[in-house]
């Protein structure tokens, strides 16, 4: 069977917005938690929601008994 990928294409265009927002968005050198620059912490962010949709892309894309 093969599987619609519309969905996942959307989210990943959205994903890839949501990396390119720093280019818009000027984070400046405002500190927040521990000193470290807010930037810091958004980068961080929308990495961990890249690693967690790559874990759900797997599960959708190779179930255990399609394997």
């Amino acid at each position: 069977m093969q599987k619609k990928p519309i969905f996942w294409i959307a989210i990943f265009f959205i994903f890839l917005i949501l990396t390119q927002v720093t280019s818009f968005i000027d984070f400046g050198m405002n500190t927040s938690v521990l000193g470290l620059p807010n930037w810091l912490f958004y980068f961080s962010a929308v990495h961990v929601l890249f690693v967690v949709l790559l874990f759900y892309f797997d599960q959708y894309l190779f179930k255990e008994k399609e394997v």
